[in-house]
């Protein structure tokens, strides 16, 4: 992307298609761990860049309780539904198409993490979810 940057198109865009893993391993396919993450890795190096303060929580080994999923979501500003990723085998073989109350989203997310998007950057009492990268950005820019 730098080198095509050098060159100043009006914009760069960048498709990737890969099929849906419904079954990790099943090809014999390693699954990414948080730390090779591209989401993930450009999140922490902004936040590397800017002297702040980290602490990588991997919620698919220490899931957040139901409080903590409640905290963030009063920090992200939004519904249950609305950090539930769409594209994960288990939304949609048990809950695509399904009418499901807040509390009960937030149950599931508890008990099945993989669902929640991240990576969620958390600051005081704001939070982002980081992707695309500039919103971690706008997060902690607004301290300086």
């Amino acid at each position: 992307i730098k080198m095509m940057d050098r060159l100043n198109p009006k914009s760069i865009v960048i498709v990737s298609a890969a099929p849906q893993i419904r079954y990790p391993d099943c090809y014999g396919i390693d699954m990414a761990k948080l730390e090779g993450l591209i989401a993930f890795q450009a999140a922490l190096e902004l936040l590397k860049e800017n002297n702040c303060e980290i602490d990588v929580r991997d919620y698919l080994k220490v899931p957040p309780s139901r409080k903590e999923i409640k905290d963030i979501l009063t920090m992200l500003k939004c519904k249950p539904f609305d950090i539930v990723r769409k594209t994960e085998s288990i939304f949609l073989e048990n809950y695509k198409d399904k009418k499901i109350t807040d509390a009960k989203w937030i149950d599931i997310l508890s008990k099945y993490p993989i669902l929640i998007e991240r990576p969620i950057v958390i600051d005081g009492d704001k939070a982002v979810i980081g992707r695309p990268p500039k919103l971690v950005f706008d997060l902690i820019k607004r301290k300086k």
